[in-house]
């Protein structure tokens, strides 16, 4: 197993989002680790995910943009971090099919502009001291979707071909080579990370599982795609965090890790549909109010979305085996705690709508 690496000093981007906002928590609750939140702020990155953190002396939050690269490299001069973990990003694949600039201007260029800066300030750092400069480190946050559409039964490995669908998926894709670029191109120490799809407290709610939720509690109609049996890896975002950090403390410079909920060899290997996801919040809503109708009732098949992936699945054993990473919260359980979850935090759901 690689050694551990001390965390320091760890620049986050995109820390207001969904998964940003967990890891800053997961970071905090180490001793000695100082955190920079560098958030732009956009519909999904909401300051009433952090706000709490601002008690915290170890906690800094910087309002910022990942493409504008002299606000960034202001901020990583300044604060002078041994890590820097990018997850700012696009993220929603109906947002990518209408407008895919925007994709292409946060996912590629803000990736592209965090390299840069970070390229900068090693070779700043390297004149000083080599030996530190060495010990840098980014993690790249990517996505299960770079690989497309998988065969039941197959499971992405790393190194395997990419096969992106969307906008988004391919603009993460774009992004996942640049960074594999400097590495071979600048011998720039960096780690991606690949986790499969998250969900927990703090999603925005266009997002499947938050959406779902709401609307059954609310009594309204809950949108399900196409025939609804799409399959998709669920990890609870406490999971994906620790996943992320794990990568960061002891992942090896140049490699790709995946962080799924399960993996081959496993049993039992238990997939679930969008429709059996959305079916299990219906009956967790039911559970929360009393006296409350069934809301299975409340799913209705829409449309299906335009190049739609069936399946997504990888393997992440080498994250398991390397990193010494494994998921712990089963899918049921987390599914029920987050729709609790909803429905004991209605002022931050509000805050989130308003932004939407």
């Amino acid at each position: 197993m690689p050694s551990t690496r001390p965390l320091q000093r760890v620049l986050v981007t995109g820390g207001a989002g969904f998964i940003g906002s967990t890891l800053l928590r997961r970071l905090l609750a180490r001793t000695g680790t100082r955190v920079l939140n560098y958030d732009a702020l956009t519909y999904a990155g909401l300051i009433e995910s952090v706000v709490d953190l601002a008690a915290d002396p170890r906690y800094a939050f910087t309002q910022g943009d990942v493409v504008d690269a002299a606000r960034l490299a202001e901020e990583v001069a300044r604060f002078r971090p041994d890590t820097l973990i990018h997850l700012a990003a696009e993220s929603h694949v109906d947002r990518s099919i209408a407008e895919p600039a925007a994709f292409v201007r946060t996912n590629v260029e803000g990736t592209a502009t965090v390299l840069r800066v970070w390229r900068d300030y090693r070779d700043r750092v390297s004149h000083e001291d080599a030996a530190t400069a060495d010990s840098l480190r980014l993690v790249h946050v990517s996505t299960d979707e770079v690989y497309g559409s998988l065969p039941v039964g197959e499971f992405a490995v790393e190194g395997a071909t990419y096969n992106p669908s969307s906008p988004y998926s391919a603009t993460k894709a774009a992004a996942d080579h640049l960074v594999r670029s400097y590495g071979r191109t600048y011998g720039m120490p960096a780690v991606i990370v690949c986790p499969t799809n998250n969900y927990g407290p703090r999603q925005f709610p266009e997002k499947l599982i938050p959406l779902a939720t709401l609307r059954a509690l609310r009594g309204e109609p809950i949108p399900l795609y196409g025939d609804g049996q799409q399959v998709r890896d669920w990890l609870h975002v406490e999971d994906c965090a620790a996943g992320i950090v794990a990568a960061a403390e002891r992942g090896r410079a140049g490699e790709t890790y995946h962080l799924s909920a399960t993996s081959p060899g496993e049993t039992p290997l238990d997939e679930w549909s969008n429709q059996r996801v959305v079916q299990a919040l219906a009956d967790a809503t039911d559970a929360l109010q009393s006296g409350a109708s069934e809301r299975r009732a409340l799913i209705e098949r829409v449309a299906d979305r335009p190049g739609h992936d069936r399946r997504y699945a990888l393997d992440s054993s080498k994250a398991r085996r390397e990193l010494a990473w494994r998921p712990t919260r089963p899918l049921a359980e987390g599914l029920a705690e987050t729709a609790r979850w909803y429905a004991e935090n209605q002022a931050w759901v509000a805050a989130a709508e308003r932004r939407g």
